[in-house]
């Protein structure tokens, strides 16, 4: 794969992504961030059909907007969460959930298919 790295330091973490990308077989390309033109010059050097592909691009995603909206999407996805009852519902779990994976709160149990070894039958492999 093909990667331009546009970048203002080579830092720590610019290096370890470079080295770590380099070690998988990445075409890699390192520009500095100087300038908006310098950023231009470079995107067009590193891949030259850009432009065609982003107005490609484009052009299909009003083509796509023209036969349903962005804004239909959500619509049907808001009222699939109301009719379903898991987001507005009276069932909590979402809501358990949802506090338990933003505190960071961690698991009180583990998953059968995951603790196999809990299992009566369980033998150490050989």
């Amino acid at each position: 794969m093909r990667l331009l790295f546009i970048r203002h330091s080579f830092n720590g973490l610019t290096q370890r992504l470079y080295c770590e990308l380099s070690r998988r077989n990445h075409q890699i390309s390192i520009e500095f961030d100087i300038a908006d033109a310098v950023n231009e010059e470079a995107v067009v050097l590193f891949a030259p059909d850009l432009a065609e592909r982003l107005a490609a691009t484009r052009e299909q995603r009003l083509h796509d907007d023209a036969i349903k909206p962005l804004a239909a999407y959500r619509q049907e996805e808001l009222q699939e969460m109301h009719l379903d009852g898991n987001f507005y519902g009276f069932d909590p779990s979402y809501h358990v959930a949802r506090y338990h994976f933003v505190t960071h709160m961690p698991h009180s149990w583990t998953p059968r298919h995951l603790a196999r070894h809990r299992d009566l039958d369980w033998k150490v492999p050989v």
